[in-house]
């Protein structure tokens, strides 16, 4: 399970750094660099690059939308920490929105990743997910976009 999980987060960093790839820095650059150096390793074709592209953009308005409202729930917590008297109902209902919030972002990235493996062949998503392609990525952190990271 936690295999599976380490996979995914993995592939999910790899998708999320397509947004740094916009950015001028350095840092960027090298990310780029890595991402290219990945989609040659697969052999991806001109249209299965194009649909990714597409898939990233349809992914990151989902991101952009989580994070907005897990950033109003985080702004909802801090007022009512602030209040002389906060109320544990409260904040209990804010851990559950939050938990609700985190489940349906899972589902939407397991979701994003069988389309992923729609468009690939079989032995390409394999290469995908191999520890092998993955070396020298790092865990994705450094310029990690998804939202899961600025919650923490």
């Amino acid at each position: 399970m936690i295999n599976r999980i380490a996979v995914f987060s993995l592939f999910i960093a790899f998708f999320c750094s397509f947004s740094a790839m916009a950015a001028p820095d350095s840092a960027n650059a090298v990310q780029k660099e890595k991402v290219k150096k990945i989609f040659d390793d697969l052999g991806l074709n001109t249209d299965q690059k194009a649909k990714l592209k597409d898939l990233r953009a349809e992914m990151q308005t989902m991101r952009k939308d989580h994070n907005e409202k897990m950033k109003t729930l985080r702004e909802k917590i801090k007022d009512e920490i602030l209040k002389d008297f906060p109320s544990k109902s409260a904040l209990n209902g804010f851990a559950k929105d939050i938990g609700n919030l985190r489940a349906i972002m899972a589902q939407k990235e397991y979701e994003h990743l069988l389309k992923v493996k729609l468009l690939l062949t079989p032995e390409q998503f394999k290469k995908l997910l191999s520890k092998e392609l993955w070396q020298g990525m790092g865990d994705g952190r450094e310029n990690h976009h998804w939202g899961m990271d600025k919650e923490r």
